[in-house]
């Protein structure tokens, strides 16, 4: 009887440590699907506004999601590649259980 119960326990147990897991990878899925949208949003914004002369690095911000609940470090770039076209740079970061993690997206605007 005993040992029914303790390979009952043992089975609750891994069955507990799978959905633990399960809850890890999809909170890191949710956050790269944020971070994906918060990069987008702010490249159109950049191809959007006026073409600018002159490098630019834009400082870092910090973004929080719809629900507030995590943050993610916004850097904005722009390099001349020709006196005529610019490449812009938007690389969103965040941290999850002490693992940094970034998305990086580019685009080329030209007059």
């Amino acid at each position: 009887m005993m040992f029914a119960i303790m390979i009952s326990l043992l089975g609750i147990f891994a069955l507990l440590q799978s959905m633990d897991v399960i809850t890890q990878h999809n909170v890191k899925n949710q956050m790269r699907d944020e971070a994906v949208k918060i990069a987008d949003v702010r490249l159109k914004s950049m191809r959007e506004g006026p073409f600018v002369e002159n490098i630019v690095y834009i400082p870092y911000s910090t973004v929080h999601n719809e629900s507030g609940t995590r943050s993610y470090v916004v850097r904005k770039s722009m390099t001349a590649l020709s006196v005529n076209s610019r490449e812009l740079i938007v690389n969103v970061g965040w941290a999850y259980k002490n693992i940094s993690s970034h998305h990086e997206v580019r685009s080329i605007k030209s007059r």
